[in-house]
């Protein structure tokens, strides 16, 4: 009986350090999941930002500007690549925040009066 209860103990320690290690990586994830949502927040600022300074951007001139200003931060942790650029740019399309004129390529803040002036001029 003696062993019976040992083996139980060393289950319950087994346990107790699962649990605890469960807990330790879903707080590891979690502060991973902020800081990729943090980034991602750069990455969007940095779109958003390199629209309003030049409107009507095309999209690889806006990507490989967006890529270059934010590599050059030695914080930034997260690989950005074009396809991460490109699916920030579908999110904020989508969102409303940004607008493509997929006629000649070129993107605009949505609202703005570069925007507003090719809507009225398209009669949209």
């Amino acid at each position: 009986m003696a062993t019976r209860g040992t083996s139980g103990s060393t289950r319950v320690k087994s346990v107790k350090t699962t649990v605890k290690n469960l807990k330790n990586l879903i707080q590891e994830a979690l502060i991973i999941e902020a800081g990729m949502k943090e980034q991602h927040a750069l990455v969007d600022d940095a779109v958003v930002a390199n629209i309003e300074t030049t409107p009507g951007i095309d999209g690889m001139s806006l990507v490989r500007s967006v890529m270059q200003e934010l590599t050059a931060d030695p914080e930034f942790a997260i690989p950005i690549d074009e396809e991460l650029v490109f699916g920030i740019l579908d999110d904020l399309q989508g969102e409303g925040q940004i607008w493509l004129d997929d006629e000649e390529d070129a993107w605009y803040i949505s609202g703005s009066p570069q925007w507003e002036e090719i809507i009225s001029m398209r009669g949209q």
